[in-house]
């Protein structure tokens, strides 16, 4: 008897199970693109050089309880860091929305973030962060592209990919200053 209800029990089961299309293909980790209701992170390191590259001229890392510590000698260049927060709205405005310093541990709020980075065409309908892989430190990792359209924003990926040195020109594409890091806190 209880074969019986288990087999019809499985057949229903098995015909309201949720059906997940597969997907097509995976997202790419060189670019990422903006939408409305997301939060940018930007992390801006404050150096008494006035870079944003901090220096690290050796680093001891060491384990204990359970922790991983890493300490870098930044040869008395580093001061603190700004963290500011961005909201991306319909039309695909991106404003900051908080800015603090912290330095030494300690909070302060500030009026803006020190870098404006997304000041971008009006027109742009389309913001993407590219992430470019690189072994030489001297080149840029990041920009900020924008278009009006999706075909232009591909085009112009392309060409910032083959060519980063002419590809990226304000201002339709902007470089992040090497040492700023920018982060989707929502993907």
């Amino acid at each position: 008897m209880a074969v019986r209800l288990l087999l019809p029990a499985v057949l229903i089961l098995a015909g309201c199970a949720a059906r997940r299309p597969l997907p097509v293909a995976p997202p790419s980790r060189e670019y990422f693109d903006l939408r409305p209701g997301q939060t940018l992170r930007v992390i801006t390191p404050l150096l008494r050089s006035g870079g944003f590259q901090v220096p690290g001229a050796s680093a001891a890392v060491g384990q204990g309880e359970g922790r991983l510590q890493v300490t870098v000698d930044t040869k008395g260049d580093f001061l603190g860091y700004e963290e500011s927060l961005y909201a991306v709205s319909e039309g695909l405005r991106i404003t900051p929305t908080e800015t603090a310093t912290i330095l030494d541990g300690v909070r302060t709020p500030a009026a803006k973030p020190r870098v404006p980075l997304f000041e971008l065409p009006r027109r742009s309908r389309y913001v993407r962060l590219l992430y470019l892989l690189r072994s030489s430190a001297a080149d840029h990792n990041m920009a900020v592209l924008a278009a009006p359209d999706l075909a232009g924003l591909e085009r112009l990926t392309a060409a910032v990919r083959a060519n980063p040195a002419t590809g990226c020109r304000a201002p339709r594409c902007v470089w992040v200053p090497a040492g700023i890091a920018v982060r989707p806190l929502n993907p």
